[in-house]
This record gives C-alpha cells, structure tokens and sequence, in this order.
C-alpha cells in the first residue's frame, strides 16, 4: 500500500510541476517570425503591344512587391553571352497595380539592331531589398 501511495504521490508532484510549464521560444522561431517578408518577390511580366521585330521596340511591365524596403529595381538584358544593366529604378518610380496587386513598372527597350530574326533575347528584372536580398524574374522571346 505505501508502494502505491509513493507512487501517486511522485506522479501528482510530477503533474504539479510539469503543468505550468511552457516551452521557451527557440532562437530560430524568432529568426524566422523576424525575417518573414524580407525576401522580396518579383512576381510577373506583361507584354504591352506586337511581337518584337529586330529594331523594334519591347514593352513591358515588371510586376514585384515586397514587404522590406526596396533600395532598387535593376533591368538587365541578355543576349546571348552578353549581360548588360540596361536600366535602375527606385522604388519611388514605379506603381502600385490594383489589378496585379504589386508594384508594377512599365519599360520599354529598343531591340539591338545586331540581332536577327530568331534570336533569343531575355530580360532579367532584380529586385533589391534595403537588407541585401535580391528576387529575379526572367522573359524571354525570339525576335522576328
């Protein structure tokens, strides 16, 4: 009988102390509520107007948004083997798209007259945080 009385006497003492007992929150909990929405999202193109002709021109939007602070919104132009900045905006100059729901910036570039018809020609947009992370979203199409 006293065998048993230990026992629960061991296992209600257990219960008492274990009952109020909460977890702490681990670091990386922490980490990860703080860094949520910090990483930027470069969400869409949208053609604007006819198929690209070489010496022609190419309309588009660039459709991003983020949650931290935007120091840049980087265009780039790849063709072929060749990378080229071709325009850097700020967050002030683009707007707010209700349709897309993101921050929207409209460009329009001239096709390289070096090029020929069937070429690939890509653009890459890169969206650049105030905390140093970067989201890139890509387009390509052949010029005809």
């Amino acid at each position: 009988m006293k065998l048993y009385t230990k026992l629960i006497l061991a296992f209600g003492v257990m219960l008492i102390t274990t009952a109020c007992y909460e977890k702490p929150p681990a670091p990386v909990d922490k980490l990860i509520k703080t860094s949520l929405g910090s990483i930027p999202s470069a969400s869409d193109f949208t053609w604007v107007g006819d198929n690209p002709t070489v010496g022609g021109q190419v309309t588009f939007t660039f459709n991003f948004w983020s949650d931290t602070d935007i120091e840049a919104i980087n265009m780039y132009e790849i063709a072929g083997s060749d990378t080229s900045l071709v325009q850097t905006n700020t967050y002030a100059e683009s707007g707010y798209s209700q349709f897309y729901s993101t921050d929207t910036i409209a460009y329009s570039f001239n096709i390289p007259n070096i090029l020929i018809s069937g070429d690939d020609l890509d653009y890459m947009g890169e969206v650049v945080n105030t905390n140093g992370n970067t989201a890139t979203r890509s387009i390509d199409f052949d010029v005809q």
